[in-house]
């Protein structure tokens, strides 16, 4: 279903329904929203939230506590990406803040690579 309602977002960014065109924010330039905006909206979040849930419920299942500290290192990059990428929205909608979208999305790529690299027990449990 994602798959199909990613390809019908694209179809409509093509169509200039997304992201009307840009505006010159005190940061750099923004999106100006358009009409179809919610929909790219579900379709990026809502499965980022669906894979955050799932990572959550293996790291419960698991019974290694190595295997949990790697599971909570990219629970928390995802989190932080997630909350990060909000924050780029922030903006279009009109209040004065600073998107932090590639700071989230840095802190995710550094803590999954933590997460893939450390060896059995050498790093404290999240």
């Amino acid at each position: 279903m994602f798959y199909v309602l990613g390809i019908v977002v694209a179809v409509l960014a093509l169509l200039g329904l997304v992201a009307t065109s840009m505006q010159v924010k005190f940061y750099g330039y923004a999106p100006v929203l358009g009409p179809a905006f919610p929909l790219y909206f579900l379709v990026s979040f809502v499965p980022t939230i669906v894979g955050l849930v799932m990572l959550f419920r293996a790291r419960r299942r698991s019974p290694s506590a190595n295997e949990k500290n790697r599971f909570s290192y990219v629970l928390v990059g995802v989190a932080m990406s997630l909350v990060e990428d909000i924050s780029d929205i922030i903006p279009a909608l009109g209040i004065q803040s600073y998107p932090l979208g590639i700071v989230g999305d840095l802190g995710f790529g550094i803590l999954t690579t933590v997460a893939i690299t450390i060896d059995g027990g050498s790093s404290p449990v999240i």
